[in-house]
């Protein structure tokens, strides 16, 4: 028997990631993808759709969205970045009929998880570790965020309250550069967790030295991903080390001896109890002044790290076809085939013929 899945937004990092995952055991599957733009990474699906962009208005995108569910009748749908999160949290509270197709939770934990700000003030009413942050807009406190600096120093964090791969992300090393921010509509300060040594000796040799050509900054961080299924139980979750760059992971390693069970149940009954269902990742680093670990960050979704994490034996797509009776065809040779894994960018063909049909009729199918 075949069983359809419905991607959104496809050509995305994250999607390309989940098809990964799929690539050597998809024989009782028929993938139906949407995005768009037809000039994606979209063609290894067995059918795509060209929608709204689904931030341009969300309403349109969720509309044709629904349209495509009541045709396609998909057994299960999965959203490829956050902004569809949201949406289809949405659809799932409106259309109860269909809710058990969403690889979705509660939509107000769908909204809070997508705003950093939001992500702060709820993982402070629920007991989760996670990083000190203020907003920081065109209404701020300017006496909260004089004591916020005096509690925590230089350097902050600077970054949107939405958004992803650490886009828009400044790091703030004097009162100077804070005052000269151009645009901080929607933007938050956030205490820095690593050694303001590093940065401020960096800072100096780029006065003494210039400014390299390519460079980062970025540390170590821990990553813990989590499935909660249908029940609310804990299906299963994996901590992985990631070193990164330009704000993805370009190496993972399992984290076998983390010591991280109490935040592991913790994150889990929280975010469990608040009728979440699904993946759950949360970015962590260690502070450099208390050695404990906080939460930057907190992703209700698949990540770029998915086909990573499956290489080394944790199957999150896996799980959540499962959830739906979903059993997957084939073998695959490259499951918890390794411990460590180096991450790569995805390159496909450019098929001029498929982009022009998808262009021209709004659907592509696999012949």
């Amino acid at each position: 028997m075949t069983s359809k899945i419905l991607i959104t937004s496809v050509g995305s990092m994250v999607a390309q990631n989940i098809l990964e995952t799929l690539k050597y055991r998809r024989q009782n599957l028929f993938i139906i993808g949407t995005d768009a733009s037809a000039d994606a990474p979209l063609y290894d699906c067995d059918k795509v759709f060209l929608v709204p962009d689904s931030e341009l208005p969300p309403s349109d995108f969720s509309e044709k969205i629904l349209q495509i569910i009541k045709s396609e009748n998909p057994d299960v749908i999965i959203p490829g970045r956050d902004i569809d999160v949201i949406i289809l949290g949405m659809l799932k509270s409106q259309n109860p009929e269909l809710a058990h197709k969403f690889v979705v939770g509660n939509y107000e934990i769908a909204k809070i998880v997508e705003d950093k700000w939001a992500s702060y003030l709820f993982s402070m009413e629920t007991g989760l570790p996670f990083a000190d942050s203020i907003l920081y807009d065109s209404k701020y406190d300017r006496e909260a965020v004089g004591l916020f600096i005096k509690k925590h120093g230089f350097p902050l964090i600077l970054k949107p309250r939405k958004g992803f791969a650490s886009r828009s992300v400044s790091l703030i090393v004097n009162e100077g550069q804070l005052a000269n921010q151009d645009d901080v509509q929607g933007m938050i300060l956030q205490e820095y967790l690593g050694s303001p040594e590093v940065i401020i000796d960096f800072t100096n040799d780029l006065i003494r030295k210039g400014t390299p050509l390519f460079y980062t900054l970025e540390d170590v961080k821990y990553s813990l991903q989590l499935f909660i299924d249908r029940s609310g139980g804990l299906k299963d979750s994996l901590v992985t080390l990631h070193k990164m760059k330009n704000g993805v992971s370009g190496r993972v390693d399992i984290h076998s001896n983390h010591g991280m069970d109490d935040i592991i149940t913790l994150f889990h009954d929280v975010f469990a109890k608040k009728g979440w269902y699904g993946p759950l990742n949360v970015q962590f680093q260690k502070s450099n002044k208390t050695n404990e670990l906080k939460a930057y960050e907190i992703n209700a979704r698949y990540t770029g790290a998915t086909a990573a994490r499956y290489i080394l034996g944790y199957d999150e797509v896996g799980f959540a076809l499962s959830e739906s009776g979903i059993k997957l065809a084939g073998a695959d040779p490259i499951f918890n085939s390794q411990k460590s894994v180096l991450k790569q960018t995805y390159i496909s063909e450019r098929p001029d013929h498929h982009i022009a049909a998808l262009n021209r009729d709004g659907v592509w199918e696999r012949k």
